[in-house]
């Protein structure tokens, strides 16, 4: 099958400070990838590095090229929904999905019923055309966040954190529309989160992150417990560290 991204022995610091050491995995077209670790492990800056907030990366080819903000290749082809919403908060939803559709080169009246689908699914429809941005709670910024990237169906979705801010209805009509988005879409969705039922119950595959290295690349079937494999690569490390004292 296909790759859509490779990653050969990639490492970033931060000065002195590493982040990430010697990275290499790859990730074919139509995956459902998680990402799991601690605060601190490395995953955002990962997500971060992939689409080109970090420079030119020469450890990552996504869709055979490297990522570096200004890629053209990677704008057509990637969204990001990061953990904390950066909206235009002086617009409506309604202005604020118009301008993504403007930027993309979309017609907004051909897409506006598939979007209100959306608006409609994440009960937002009572504020969509009416409501400034910057009244809305972090949980509403967030859905509109989630909206203004899947409707443009782009073949890569990158995602950090998605369930923050979100209560557990919208969690799991999320959970229903990222399958539904790779179902009808073939999307490649790489998912950064400390939600270990989320994970389960969407990805393909989780990779284990831990002192700056992904330690564990696992496999999801019926009998993962994703909490028990965290929990196991924590005993080791701790068994190492009381090894070398």
């Amino acid at each position: 099958m296909e790759n859509v991204i490779d990653v050969n022995d990639f490492s970033f610091f931060y000065g002195d400070k590493p982040v990430l050491e010697h990275v290499s995995f790859h990730i074919a077209k139509g995956e459902i990838i998680g990402l799991l670790g601690e605060n601190g492990s490395g995953k955002t800056t990962f997500l971060d590095s992939l689409y080109g907030f970090h420079g030119k990366q020469e450890a990552i080819l996504i869709l055979s090229t490297n990522p570096v903000i200004d890629n053209q290749m990677i704008k057509e082809n990637v969204s990001y929904i990061q953990d904390t919403p950066n909206l235009l908060d002086y617009l409506t939803a309604e202005q604020y999905i118009k301008f993504i559709c403007h930027i993309e080169k979309l017609d907004y009246d051909n897409k506006k019923e598939e979007i209100m689908r959306y608006v409609d699914l994440f009960d937002l429809s009572g504020e969509y055309q009416s409501k400034l941005i910057k009244d809305y709670s972090f949980g509403m910024k967030k859905k509109i966040q989630i909206i203004g990237e899947l409707f443009l169906h782009k073949n890569i979705i990158l995602i950090d954190e998605p369930t923050n801010g979100l209560d557990i209805g919208m969690i799991i009509s999320l959970k229903k529309l990222l399958k539904q988005e790779h179902n009808t879409f073939s999307s490649t969705i790489i998912i950064s989160s400390h939600n270990t039922q989320f994970l389960e119950d969407v990805c393909d595959r989780i990779l284990l992150f831990n002192h700056h290295q992904i330690v564990k690349d696992i496999i999801n079937d019926s009998s993962l417990n994703l909490e028990t494999e965290f929990l196991n690569a924590k005993s080791m490390e701790s068994e190492q560290a009381y090894g070398q004292g």
